[in-house]
């Protein structure tokens, strides 16, 4: 494992790394053994986005950790066949994209999960993306923005550049070693369903007063937070100093 990260997989990288968060797909029941929602569950789908530098050295590297898992399962199960069954790693199954193409291995029958969750690794020519949602992956291969292009103008403050609102155009004129863009606001509203989900099955059916108050306390509490608009940084390296600039923006919510 050493060498296959040391020999084949960093070299393949180009330092870049970036989480991205996204909740637009919804059920109202993700797998069978949950009890039904009354309203739509956002699916928090997070993914991992990586820089390449060599693509088909990053591809190679994933099929080598497949195979030295592999190689670890049958010596497991030679150690003591009566207890260690044989466990043969499925292959994964392929699927082109715009801008790409998605490998994703389908969760077992058994787990009754949706087939919308599926572990899979996206790539182009140019990054990696990891998820457990290929429809996320497919929108970040295909370019989709994971929020609307309204924001982050934190940047116009720091280059004093182009006040339109185009993240791109205001950046300063230099390489950003960080950039952080959060909508708590939507966050929260994604969190709520998700909560008031959780407060009908824990309570008894007996309790609908109580139940009433209780989601009535929490939904106030999501809309007092759901002001909280936006949290944009970016941060980059000038001279021996790191500047840092960040701005949070609040707005009434209906």
């Amino acid at each position: 494992a050493i060498s296959i990260t040391r020999d084949r997989l960093l070299p393949s990288l180009d330092g870049q790394v970036a989480w991205i968060l996204d909740g637009r797909q919804t059920s109202t029941q993700w797998a069978d053994w949950m009890p039904p929602a009354d309203r739509p569950l956002p699916l928090p789908s997070l993914a991992w986005v990586l820089g390449l530098k060599n693509a088909p050295d990053f591809l190679a590297a994933c099929e080598d950790y497949r195979a030295l898992l592999q190689e670890m399962l049958a010596k497991v199960h030679d150690l003591d066949p009566q207890q260690m069954p044989s466990i043969k790693l499925p292959v994964a199954e392929q699927r082109e994209v715009p801008g790409g193409s998605i490998s994703f291995y389908r969760l077992p029958a058994a787990w009754l999960i949706r087939p919308q969750i599926a572990p899979n690794r996206g790539h182009d020519a140019k990054l990696a993306v990891l998820s457990y949602s290929p429809q996320h992956t497919a929108r970040i291969l295909a370019g989709e923005p994971p929020m609307a292009a309204e924001a982050p103008r934190v940047a116009d403050a720091a280059s004093g550049a182009d006040k339109t609102g185009n993240w791109q155009a205001s950046l300063p004129p230099k390489p950003l070693t960080r950039v952080t863009h959060v909508r708590p606001g939507d966050l929260m509203q994604a969190i709520e369903p998700w909560l008031l989900y959780a407060i009908r099955q824990a309570l008894p059916d007996d309790s609908a007063e109580e139940t009433a108050k209780i989601m009535e306390h929490l939904q106030a509490a999501t809309r007092l937070l759901a002001c909280w608009k936006d949290y944009e940084s970016v941060e980059y390296r000038e001279d021996n100093a790191t500047i840092s600039w960040s701005r949070s923006t609040f707005a009434d919510r209906p």
